[in-house]
């Protein structure tokens, strides 16, 4: 499956302040911008995501460990696994794993993956900073690469649900980078390496222009994780 690619016309863009440290369209939502540990190595905690079950070809995206309350949970788009009957996690090193779904969010296209062998270190949530930051993605041929990119600024993006069913509203970023098809699911960290968005579409429009959905969505599927495996829709 291609990753999902949104006219900028869907976007209802209310720009909010790009200064060092402010927050977002009034939100009240606490600072975590603490470097990383020097030992831990941001590409080693991406993976690339493969869904089965819709169709004779996998729906392949990417995405990245995170950290939630000393627990370790994969998070990417709920687009790519979409109505799958098999997920499956490939780690920085090409291995394999099976991955179970926790949590679906089809409004902000995220979602929550349990990986019970994945043994890589996740990385931390952390909140906007406009300027130099980077995406980890995945690709078959090239596996996980770290890709120097432009944090622009934090947006209210009003936007259909993965099944264009209604109309939601959800906050996100604007980047500058090379934004693909197949990079969905892949993080946004800021200078810290710390993860402040996961990537969704890129621009029809503006070449070079993608965007991604930001950490007050990312931390509410977290929170909504359960210990069963829940249901990832009908495919496409």
């Amino acid at each position: 499956m291609q990753a999902m690619r949104w006219r900028d016309t869907s976007v209802t863009v209310v720009i909010c302040a790009i200064a060092v440290g402010a927050t977002a369209c009034g939100a009240d939502i606490p600072t975590n911008n603490q470097p990383n540990t020097p030992e831990l190595d941001p590409v080693a905690a991406g993976v690339g995501v493969v869904a089965n079950g819709c169709g004779l070809t996998s729906a392949i995206g990417s995405g990245v460990t995170i950290d939630h309350g000393g627990i370790p949970f994969v998070v990417s788009v709920a687009h790519t696994i979409r109505g799958a009957t098999e997920v499956l996690v490939v780690d920085a090193t090409g291995d394999e794993h099976a991955a179970q779904v926790v949590s679906f969010d089809k409004d902000a296209d995220l979602a929550a993956l349990r990986v019970p062998t994945l043994t890589s270190t996740p990385l931390s949530l952390g909140d906007f900073v406009a300027g130099p930051g980077s995406m980890i993605t995945w690709d078959r041929e090239i596996g996980v690469e770290q890709t120097a990119i432009d944090v622009v600024k934090r947006l209210r993006i009003t936007i259909e649900d993965i099944y264009n069913t209604g109309e939601f509203e959800r906050t996100g970023l604007e980047i500058a980078g090379p934004v693909e098809s197949g990079d969905s699911g892949g993080p946004v960290l800021n200078e810290a390496d710390n993860v402040i968005g996961i990537i969704y579409a890129n621009s029809r429009q503006r070449g070079g222009v993608g965007f991604a959905t930001d950490t007050a969505e990312i931390r509410k599927l977290l929170d909504s994780v359960t210990d069963d495996v829940v249901d990832t829709g009908r495919c496409v």
